[in-house]
């Protein structure tokens, strides 16, 4: 069953934006926080770059290994960073911690894919048609199709 409430929750993360200077004195106040680390982690790849924003959503992870967020954030850096195999691996950690919601298959999906291993990517990509209502299915197929065509050659099964 789609956890609505939860998938929206993510989506607000996808589109999140924050300033270090916002962040950092909160950050202070409550160190442990994962939510203040995934936004300093945010807050840092737009003002220091993707390293910066890795080691920030590391250092997070310090103090809350098992947050899915902040795994998360780190392996959409790592996808800037080219880094798929990273990336791939915190995703798969993400994906443990919390399989409910599509765009953490999504992202291993679209990371398995740039890193050359479309079976793997569709798979994902399936895994995120059950997890998603289905107007939110024409990215998912787009992705599908155009694995099973360009990256396998495999008409029939894109069909």
């Amino acid at each position: 069953m789609i956890n609505k409430r939860r998938q929206d929750e993510m989506r607000a993360k996808l589109i999140m934006r924050a300033k270090s200077a916002d962040v950092l004195p909160a950050l202070k106040e409550d160190p442990t926080n994962p939510d203040l680390w995934y936004r300093l982690g945010l807050a840092y790849g737009d003002e220091k770059g993707i390293e910066e924003a890795i080691d920030t959503f590391s250092q997070g992870l310090v103090y809350n290994p098992f947050s899915s967020d902040l795994y998360f954030g780190r392996g959409r850096k790592y996808i800037g960073a080219r880094q798929f195999w990273r990336a791939i691996s915190d995703f798969t950690m993400t994906i443990r911690l919390d399989p409910t919601l599509w765009n953490h298959w999504y992202y291993r999906a679209v990371s398995y894919n740039l890193n050359g291993r479309p079976e793997e990517a569709v798979t994902d990509f399936r895994e995120c048609l059950a997890l998603t209502e289905t107007e939110d299915w024409y990215p998912l197929v787009d992705w599908i199709f155009l694995t099973y065509v360009v990256d396998m050659g495999q008409m029939k099964k894109a069909r």
